[in-house]
Formats: C-alpha cells, structure tokens, sequence
C-alpha cells in the first residue's frame, strides 16, 4: 500500500503517513478501493467491459437473424391509369364508338388476360346499352388483336408496351371489340382475296336503226304503215346510245370523236358560275390574318364546337385554328397548319350526320324537328358548320 500524497510505501494499516504526515487513515477504511488502486480494474472499467459483452453478443443474436431472414421486402403494387373504350364494326370497318372511353385502374405487370376482364366490367358497369353478352378481345387503335408487342414477338405487358410505344400511362388508350366483329372482319377479307372480278367493256353498235319484227307486206299501205314503227324505234335507240354513250365508249369506235364533240358543245353552252366557282370566290374572301380557336375533345366534338360557333368572338370569315384535348384538358402538341382543322371538320360532319338533327337510315338521311333544338337556334348553327365545313 502507497501513500497517495508522496507516494511512499506504507506498513500494515498506518493512520498517518511516515514520510509527508498526512492522514491515510481513509485507505484502511475502504479496503476494497484500496486495494484496487495499485491492483487489478476499477469498478467503472469492470462495468464498460460488463457491458461491452454483453453488447457484443447481441449483435452475434441480431446477425443470426439477419441471416436467417435475408429475403428482400416486398414492393408495393403499384397503380396506373390507362383508357379503355368500345370498338364495334361499321361500313368502313372496326371503328371505336365516341363517347364511350373511360379510365381503368391497372397495374403495369399485367398482361392482356388481365386487363380483359377488368375492362369489360368496367364498361358493363358504365356503358350498359351498347355491352351484350358474349366474347370479347381487347384490341389495339389499329383493330388488332392484342397479343404480343407490335412489332416484337413478346408477349403483351402493360409496362413493355408503354415503353415501346413512348407514352405515358395516361395517354395509352386500348379497346374491347366483341369476337364475332373482329372474325367477321377476318373472314370478308380472305374472300374478298380470293375472288377476283372483271369488268367487261360493253361495245357500241353503230348508228343504224334495228331490225323491226314486223311481217312485210306486199301492198303500200302496209310498207307505208311500217315506216312510223321504224322511225319511233331509231329515236328509241339514239335516246338510249346519247345516255350511255359518255359512261362506257369502246375506244375502237369510230362514234369517240361524235361523243367528245357532243360534250364539248354542252360545255360551252353552259352559262353561268359552277359550284366550283363560288366554293373558289368565298375560300378567296376568308381572312387568314385572323383566326377564330377551338379547343375540341375528340370524346365530344358536338359540344366543342356548338360552344365554339355560338361565341360572339367567332367570325365565319376568319380561317379556324384547332387545338385536340385530352378528357383531362391537356392540349396536344401539334401544329395546326391544316390537318387538325381538316380532322375536326371531317368529325363534325359525322357527328351532325349521327344526331338528332336527321332520322333514317345510314344512305338516306332526311332533316327532323326538334323543338329543344329550334329554341337554341341550332339548326342555324348546323347549318353554319356546314357551310364552312365546305369552303
């Protein structure tokens, strides 16, 4: 034992050090404090070394599990939005009905026999009066059948096919068509491929009168009679060779010349402006300095465009510049420098050949009354789309 003061070496238990004469009488009180202060660790460092074990050992617990449980977490499912909309066979082919696009909710791994069903309930759900009970496919805005990535041979993904095709989901549009359309479709263009049909030139007799099945007879009376028969049957067959002879001309004939030269007369002895001629005075007189703007959702074209013809801003005399939105309300990035006009017209035309405004049947369309649209004047509106849908 050592005092503290001066650190010399001390007998059995002294109270006094011999050396510096301090009182050390504390050393033998706390044996243990003592005797650890040239011997052994103290408590604090018996303590951290305690816990530094103890520490230690947890950690070996927490890497054991770690190992035991090494699976990585799972994502959460994402969810896109993407349109989905009805597409049946016409006239002219498989054409998507207007009107009857809406959105889904989807997750970008599905694949097409996903999406199907999602599809079709959604549009029973919403569209009950053009969905009936049968087989449906989901097709692409072309009319194809949706089964591998256009233009690859892999299978059809969601997120595969939005990046090929460079949009985003929101933007993505795809269609449900009932099967027996699309193989309707299929089975009128393999026969139209394999039959094959000829038109037959059809050749003029020449300028003679035909032979009358009258009986000749020997008395005068009789030839005298048969003459006005011949005469009503010669007027009958220039009639019908003055009607047929500019729609199918044998180039062999020696009548050509007669026929080009009957209607160059009818040309010259036609007085007056033609159609084309006012079409080409009024386009002349449109004021392309100026521009009167629509903004047209092609899902409602009608509404667009009553909205846009019935502004007092609008003026028929100024060229129309064209703006295509989304159901969302964003604006399409293209120029208009014709073709959107053009477009727009074209489906303002069918949509005013589609409305209440007619009745009848597709080739024989006859204007009806509708007592709610002669109050808000848009019979003169109609009238107005056509007319500038014309020049």
């Amino acid at each position: 034992m050592f005092c503290p003061f001066c650190a010399v070496q001390l007998g059995d238990a002294p109270k006094f050090c011999p050396s510096c004469g301090m009182n050390v009488g504390f050393l033998t009180e706390h044996p243990s404090t003592s005797s650890s202060v040239g011997h052994g660790p103290t408590v604090n460092e018996t303590s951290i070394q305690g816990r530094a074990a103890q520490f230690m050992r947890f950690r070996e617990v927490k890497e054991a599990e770690r190992r035991t449980f090494s699976k990585a977490k799972k994502k959460p499912n994402i969810t896109v939005k993407i349109s989905i909309g009805i597409m049946t066979r016409t006239k002219y082919g498989l054409k998507p009905i207007r009107g009857k696009t809406l959105p889904l909710n989807v997750e970008p791994l599905w694949s097409s026999k996903q999406i199907l069903p999602a599809a079709i309930k959604k549009q029973r759900d919403f569209n009950q009066d053009t969905m009936y009970d049968g087989e449906y496919v989901l097709v692409y805005p072309d009319g194809s059948q949706v089964q591998n990535i256009p233009g690859t041979d892999r299978p059809f993904v969601l997120e595969h096919y939005k990046e090929a095709i460079g949009k985003a989901y929101q933007r993505i549009v795809l269609y449900i068509c009932p099967l027996q359309d699309l193989s309707h479709g299929d089975d009128s263009s393999s026969e139209s491929d394999d039959e094959a049909f000829a038109r037959l030139p059809l050749k003029i007799l020449p300028k003679q009168c035909p032979p009358t099945m009258s009986r000749p007879s020997d008395g005068q009376a009789n030839g005298a009679g048969a003459e006005p028969k011949n005469n009503t049957s010669c007027d009958s067959y220039n009639t019908y060779t003055k009607i047929y002879a500019p729609v199918v001309i044998d180039s062999s004939c020696s009548d050509v010349e007669d026929v080009e030269n009957f209607q160059e007369e009818d040309r010259d002895t036609d007085i007056g402006l033609t159609a084309a001629d006012i079409l080409s005075n009024l386009s002349f007189n449109i004021n392309t300095m100026s521009c009167s703007r629509f903004n047209i959702n092609r899902a409602n074209v009608w509404d667009g465009a009553l909205r846009g013809f019935k502004r007092s801003s609008f003026d028929p005399t100024c060229s129309l510049l064209v703006k295509f939105t989304d159901d969302i309300g964003q604006t399409e990035e293209a120029v208009d420098t014709g073709g959107p006009t053009r477009e727009f017209l074209t489906l303002l035309m069918d949509a005013i050949k589609t409305s209440r405004f007619f009745e009848g049947k597709d080739d024989g369309k006859y204007l009806s009354f509708d007592s709610k649209a002669a109050e808000g004047d848009e019979y003169f509106q109609v009238g107005r789309m056509v007319a500038v849908s014309i020049v």
